[in-house]
């Protein structure tokens, strides 16, 4: 083995200069210089922080001397390396571990908001899927009344009619005010954890889609205008509408649940549950 005079590099015993400086190369006689402290009278070697000779109490001058190689220092400082690549290493695997389980964590969160999205969803289906029905037969009737008095006071006949079916008007306002609890108190709850989520931002345009064509059939239905021909136009435009939409928000719910791994079937027992 040889070293480099310059830098202390260790070469093999056939190099001629330093792959490192390109310094000379020296052989290595298995001996380092090391500085001490010196006894002059005692002829004795001590470490550096000494001051005086524990001997006879002469006062210590520093020097520089050889002394051969202890190889246990490199197998120490391989063990010392180890042992920090080893907890380096350590350190990685549970901050890595850490992160799956935050990320574990994070996605069942997100699955559970995504059902009681669903389940809230769907409610509010039922609800707008009632008030349709309703709203077709109390337009049908009312298209009656246009159809029977063309020519007399149809507007009075509707007013009666409205009196005495005044259970529509009750019916409606009971189930739009829960649509509206829905939305506001439960489909808005878990909005910040899937606001990036497409399929909740498609649902939430269909149902504000729907919500407008639902208060339109309403307005139209609870404060009927016209002939018998323009207000029966009127009403199944509007229902057909209505119908349109709720269709493509059951079809969307459908999809979102099958991606989800859940069917119509799951959410209704998870309604059941909530609701009891």
């Amino acid at each position: 083995m040889k070293i480099c005079e310059v830098c202390g590099n260790e070469e093999n015993n056939k190099s001629k200069f330093c792959s490192k400086c390109g310094g000379g190369l020296k052989s290595d006689n298995g001996k380092i210089k090391v500085k001490k402290k010196h006894c002059p009278k005692c002829n004795k070697h001590f470490e550096l922080e000494k001051e005086y000779c524990s001997d006879c109490g002469t006062k210590l001058e520093k020097v520089e001397t050889e002394e051969k190689k202890d190889g246990r220092l490199k197998k120490n400082i391989k063990n010392k390396k180890k042992k920090r690549l080893i907890i380096i290493l350590s350190s990685i695997v549970i901050i890595l571990v850490a992160i799956f389980f935050i990320g574990v964590q994070e996605q069942q969160r997100q699955e559970e908001a995504k059902k009681e999205y669903f389940t809230t969803y769907s409610e509010i289906m039922s609800h707008i899927y009632y008030i349709n029905l309703l709203l077709d037969l109390d337009a049908s009737r009312q298209r009656e009344i246009f159809r029977k008095k063309p020519y007399r006071d149809s507007s009075g006949a509707v007013i009666k009619y409205s009196e005495e079916n005044g259970t529509f008007e009750e019916s409606y306002e009971d189930r739009t005010k829960k649509i509206e609890d829905l939305i506001n108190k439960e489909l808005l709850k878990n909005r910040d954890l899937l606001s990036g989520d497409a399929e909740y931002k498609k649902l939430n345009k269909l149902l504000d889609k729907t919500i407008a064509d639902l208060n339109s059939y309403l307005e139209d239905t609870m404060n009927p205008t016209g002939t018998y021909y323009t207000y029966t136009d009127s009403s199944n435009k509007k229902s057909k509408k209505l119908s349109q939409s709720y269709l493509e928000m059951e079809t969307e719910l459908g999809h979102a649940l099958k991606a989800n791994g859940l069917t119509f079937l799951d959410i209704s027992k998870e309604r059941k549950t909530k609701n009891k």
